[in-house]
């Protein structure tokens, strides 16, 4: 349980925000190198990159959900179904520990 909790609170919190902030800032030097270009080819170069680090945050963003939604529906699936199961008691079998027969005594065992 602290195990998920722990990782939840970890995508919650930094959910990959260091590698967001240099795609971040690579997009905008890309944005910038784009406008101070004269050269058209140079430009569609630049405009490429960009439109590659934008797909790049865009995959990071929907990995961290992703990972957040596994973890979840896992978490779940570990409660409510394989730990009860694993402590249930299935059936009540009840094993004789001995045998013990009791035979009335005759008026020939008791002349011996």
């Amino acid at each position: 349980m602290r195990r998920y909790k722990h990782r939840l609170a970890e995508l919650k919190n930094r959910s990959r925000d260091n590698e967001l902030q240099k795609l971040a800032e690579q997009l905008a030097e890309e944005e910038q190198e784009s406008l101070m270009n004269l050269f058209e080819e140079i430009r569609e170069d630049a405009k490429s990159r960009a439109t590659n680090i934008e797909d790049q945050m865009q995959v990071l963003r929907q990995d961290v959900e992703r990972t957040r939604i596994t973890l979840e529906a896992e978490q779940k699936r570990r409660v409510k179904e394989v730990l009860p199961n694993r402590f249930a008691i299935r059936e009540v079998r009840v094993l004789p520990l001995a045998i013990s027969y009791v035979v009335p005594a005759t008026a020939e065992d008791m002349k011996s």
